[in-house]
């Protein structure tokens, strides 16, 4: 079998989170505590050539997973995300060193050591096939939801680079997209951090416009906000767009006992509070997230 028609039998996962969000006020990240809930996780699967899964050594292997499975191991009443929502984190690597936005002190935002699966999800996939020579690529991300309406209830200069600086009149509102604040990494032989749609009025890392902006302008301040880390600014913007990585991981050599070749993949989603795009409580939509594997 040609590595073209076995990569194309053997695009086999794909994977759906949706979040809903709880929030209906109008204040910043900071304050409030973005949320989302995980509504569901959806997941098939097709091992037509021996490729299984299985959720961080729980329940066995399987070809085929479908929602409620997935749902109950994310979170059912033993699911490993047990904040069941998403708090706005940050983080300089995108596999470590997540820290929660806390309030503010004068300009300076507020950080304290944020939680796996309870300010932001994690979860390990394992993956095992008895073909040789194989390595797992990601062949498909994407991040998507539907745009809200954002009602602006101070004066400041929005993402789009509009200056609200009138609220005597008809309140201005515009569309405000989830998605663009969002973030996915996998961790695999090395970690890729992704964003998708990073065009029109995603502005990623942005003091002087977006939430970040809002922020300032909702606490009376007459600057900006203090500048975070560098490294948190780089890894912000560096968010990438792309919907497919290669070599995510390589099978372990030799077999096992079994005579299987095992491998596996960190992933991680979570709300960059250092995006310009991540307003806080605005999310009474969705954000999805879709994943999909293969071996070559």
């Amino acid at each position: 079998m040609s590595k073209l028609s076995r990569k194309a039998i053997l695009a086999v996962l794909s994977l759906v989170l949706t979040f809903v969000a709880l929030g209906a006020t109008t204040f910043a990240w900071f304050s409030l505590g973005t949320t989302a809930t995980v509504e569901q996780f959806n997941v098939n699967v097709k091992g037509s050539e021996g490729l299984e899964i299985n959720f961080g050594g729980k329940d066995g292997w399987f070809t085929t997973l479908n929602s409620a499975r997935m749902a109950d191991y994310i979170t059912g009443t033993d699911g490993v995300f047990e904040g069941k929502r998403l708090e706005a984190v940050t983080t300089a690597t995108g596999h470590d060193g997540f820290l929660k936005m806390a309030g503010l002190t004068g300009t300076s935002v507020n950080t304290i050591d944020a939680v796996a699966n309870t300010d932001y999800l994690e979860f390990t996939l394992n993956f095992r096939t008895k073909l040789t020579n194989q390595t797992l690529n990601l062949t498909e991300l994407t991040l998507d939801s539907e745009g809200m309406t954002f009602e602006a209830d101070t004066m400041f200069t929005n993402e789009g680079g509009t200056t609200i600086n009138d609220l005597s009149g008809d309140v201005p509102s515009w569309e405000v997209f989830p998605h663009y604040g969002a973030r996915v990494s996998l961790t695999g032989t090395e970690t890729t951090i992704f964003q998708s749609g990073a065009t029109g009025t995603n502005i990623a890392y942005n003091l002087t416009r977006g939430a970040h902006d809002y922020v300032a302008k909702k606490s009376g301040l007459t600057g900006t906000l203090t500048a975070p880390d560098e490294g948190i600014i780089t890894a912000v913007n560096g968010a990438s767009t792309a919907t497919s990585f290669d070599d995510l991981v390589t099978f372990g050599t030799p077999a096992d006992t079994d005579g299987y070749f095992y491998a596996e993949v960190v992933v991680r989603v979570w709300l960059e509070g250092w995006d310009g795009n991540t307003y806080d409580a605005l999310f009474d939509g969705s954000l999805q997230v879709s994943l999909a594997f293969g071996l070559q």
